[in-house]
Parts: C-alpha cells; sequence; structure tokens
C-alpha cells in the first residue's frame, strides 16, 4: 500500500528520507467536463490510479493531488475549473521546492490531463534542485505510445486502431474513465455513454498544431474518446501495467544519470 504523505507524521517522513529511497510523487489532474457520462474529476482520478501503484513500485511517497489545471477549452461548461498556466506553474514551483527541501532526492510531477503540461515543463525548469537531485514529469499516456498492441493484448476491442500511437484514446474516452474506475468505482454513469464522432479530432491530431480552440469544435457532447467499452478490469489492468512502464523508465533514468 502507498505511502501518503498527508498519512504520515513528520517523524515518519524523517525516517523515510533517513531509510528509504527518497522518492515523491505528486499527480495533477483537473476539474473539468467528461461528456454526459463521465464526473468532473476523471482526470484526476486516472491520474492518481496510476500514481498509487508506481508509488509501490518504486516505494514512493504519494503526495496529495492537485485537482486543478488548465482546463480552457472547457471553460463555458459548468463545473469546469481553470487555471492560467503560469498559477500552475508557480504552485508546482512552490511545491516542488518545498517538498524537495527537507531532503528528498527525486520528485516526480504525473498528470493525466495533456492541457497541464505546458505549466509543468515551465514548472520542472524552474524548480531548484542540488546536484543528484533530480525533477521528473511525464503524462501517463506518454508511457504507453507505441505499445498499446502489446499492452491491450487481452482488451484489443478497448481501442480504436487510430488511438494506438497516442497512448490513450482520449477525452471522456475508454482508457481513462477505465483507469478513474480504478480509483473512484462510482465516478463514470455507465447508461449515459455515447459514440463521439471521431472525424475532427483525428484530423487536429495528425496535422499535429496546438491551437486555442474550445473543445466543442472538435468534440461531441465535450468528448472525443469513444467511452464505450469502460469497464473497471480494464481500469485495473491499465494501470497496472502503465504504473510498471513508468517506475522501468524512471529507473533507467537514475541508473544512467545517477
Amino acid at each position: 500500500m502507498a505511502k501518503e504523505l498527508n498519512m504520515m507524521t513528520y517523524e515518519e517522513v524523517e525516517g523515510y528520507i533517513k531509510t528509504g529511497p527518497g522518492f515523491v510523487i505528486l499527480p495533477v489532474g483537473s476539474t473539468e467536463q467528461h461528456g454526459l457520462h463521465a464526473t468532473l474529476g476523471i482526470d484526476t482520478f486516472a491520474t492518481m490510479a496510476v500514481a498509487r501503484l508506481l508509488a509501490d513500485e518504486l516505494d514512493a511517497v504519494l503526495a496529495p493531488d492537485i485537482s486543478y489545471g488548465v482546463s480552457t477549452p472547457h471553460r463555458h461548461y459548468p463545473g469546469t475549473v481553470s487555471l492560467k498556466p503560469s498559477t500552475l506553474a508557480a504552485l508546482l514551483v512552490e511545491i516542488g521546492a518545498e517538498i524537495l527541501a527537507h531532503g528528498f532526492k527525486l520528485l516526480i510531477i504525473l498528470t493525466g490531463h495533456r492541457g497541464n503540461e505546458p505549466a509543468i515543463k515551465c514548472a520542472v525548469d524552474e524548480i531548484p534542485t542540488e546536484p543528484g537531485v533530480h525533477v521528473l514529469s511525464l503524462a501517463y499516456q506518454d508511457a504507453n505510445k507505441g505499445r498499446m498492441d502489446v499492452l491491450l493484448s487481452k482488451f484489443k476491442s478497448e481501442v480504436h486502431k487510430e488511438d494506438m500511437a497516442y497512448g490513450s484514446d482520449g477525452h471522456g474516452g475508454t482508457c481513462e474513465c477505465s483507469l478513474a474506475l480504478a480509483e473512484k468505482p462510482d465516478c463514470v454513469h455507465m447508461d449515459r455513454r455515447l459514440v463521439p464522432d471521431r472525424t475532427l479530432v483525428d484530423l487536429r491530431r495528425n496535422l499535429g498544431f496546438t491551437a486555442a480552440l474550445p473543445i466543442d469544435k472538435y468534440a461531441t457532447k465535450g468528448i472525443f474518446g469513444d467511452p464505450s467499452n469502460i469497464s473497471l478490469e480494464f481500469g485495473e489492468y491499465l494501470a497496472a501495467e502503465t504504473a510498471k512502464e513508468i517506475a522501468r523508465r524512471i529507473r533507467e533514468f537514475l541508473k544512467t544519470f545517477g
């Protein structure tokens, strides 16, 4: 079971820093719409599902999640709360600096919400570190890029072939909603699912541009991922396999760069 920072005493934290590897995982999600079938916390829940298992894999401490992110394309949907990229970056810099000041050796910022990535990149560049101390960031989807065929050997029907290159099927779809179920089993209304028109989002993805577009320009009822095959079994499997791959990459990074 993962060691949760907010469930530890300061004495326990001190002991972990002295005797453990000194790793902290900081999950960053969002509070934004995910269509008619999924709740506002899906990105946070999905990220937490991976982060918990990653903490177990690495004997790391799991920090409290940041549940607000950069959700500008979704702002007109009731309940969505969007931060400015500069606000999120500044928050991460302060949290990161505070965590590392206590003697932790590695801070892993993990997100499942693509809109957070520019702010996280800025924060990683600004969080102060000393020699032998590292700050790493990753969207969990990136751990599955290029390996979805192998990863989904038991679940071939869960993801469209067009999604294989991206490591996920996208906003409101089967991957993130299934992962979210592993963290919060009541966060999806299975009877409200609909299949979106994927034409415009596939075009946008293949063009490769970053553009300030409201999501309704390329999505159906706020989603473009296909939620047809959401399941807890798939979510638990995907969380475990994703966490193992991220842990492997982190060990390789530390082996190579110290």
